[in-house]
């Protein structure tokens, strides 16, 4: 055998048995679940989700239910954001073939009512008959209040 057909034959075998590496196949599962509300258990509307790792955000239906599709197997933090509401996490794990269940509840922020002046002075001007303030319900709840 001459050197040449060696060497072709060496590279060749190198070639062969170099590239019997198995590729490793990437798997996928999914994520389903809905948000509820924690003080009536309904059903929450436009919750804003987002998975880390990943960076997949989702936003649930009418009916609080949402999906997170192709996603690789392996453990994910979901977290929930809406305003009105505490934020809320938690951990799943995706596995192949298997729809993964996150069900996530929501605390309500507590109701309260801010006013943008503490009193409202009119002073020895007696042309001055008119002053205003602005009251604000930051909450999801009708709330009483009354002016002294």
């Amino acid at each position: 055998m001459k050197k040449k057909d060696v060497i072709l034959l060496s590279l060749l075998l190198t070639l062969l048995f170099g590239c019997t590496e198995e590729i490793e196949e990437i798997k996928y599962g999914s994520i389903a679940g809905v948000v509820y509300d924690e003080s009536v258990g309904d059903p929450i509307p436009v919750v804003k989700l987002s998975l880390t790792p990943g960076g997949k955000t989702a936003v649930t239906g009418s009916d609080g239910s949402f999906t997170f599709i192709n996603i690789q197997t392996g453990d994910y933090t979901i977290k929930a954001e809406k305003r009105g509401y505490e934020n809320s996490s938690s951990v799943v794990s995706v596995v192949e073939g298997t729809p993964s269940e996150c069900n996530l509840t929501l605390k309500r922020i507590p109701a309260y009512v801010t006013a943008d002046k503490d009193e409202l002075n009119f002073g020895d001007n007696i042309t001055l008959t008119t002053l205003s303030f602005n009251i604000v319900n930051s909450s999801y709840e009708n709330l009483s209040w009354h002016i002294e």
